[in-house]
């Protein structure tokens, strides 16, 4: 039996796009796959982290002028486009967020298991391996 008020030739009730909140919490997860790809050329293929990085940048570059047909994006949330116009009191916001980046990295560096593991390999591969460090691991998760 059918409702009569409802009209079944209707679309189906799609739910509302997901919150700019949300687009920008995921947002950090997504260069991931390329970390995890620059990460495994670089252990198992002993490929230079400096030419992956650089084969990586052609690839991006060429994917957006592909995207974009090589035309400018214009429309940008103002929120976005002048961010640098922002302060807090004397202080430039993007100051406030390499602040707040480099007390991150600093804290997990110095403080942490995986830190201390880090600057091991990066300062003696071979040494950090006979240490029983996963050479392999670090230099993938970095």
């Amino acid at each position: 039996m059918t409702d009569p008020g409802h009209d079944s030739s209707a679309p189906a009730h799609r739910p509302e796009r997901s919150a700019p909140e949300s687009r920008i919490t995921v947002r950090p997860f997504g260069p991931a796959p390329v970390g995890l790809w620059h990460g495994v050329m670089v252990t198992r293929l002993n490929v230079p982290p400096f030419v992956i990085t650089l084969v990586t940048y052609t690839v991006a570059q060429g994917t957006a002028l592909a995207i974009t047909s090589g035309s400018p994006i214009n429309n940008l949330d103002p929120v976005f486009s002048n961010l640098s116009q922002y302060y807090i009191g004397e202080v430039p916001v993007p100051a406030l967020f390499f602040v707040g980046a480099a007390a991150v990295a600093w804290f997990v560096l110095e403080r942490t298991y995986v830190g201390r593991q880090i600057y091991a390999v990066g300062g003696n591969k071979e040494a950090a391996r006979l240490a029983g460090i996963p050479t392999a691991r670090r230099i993938t998760s970095t």
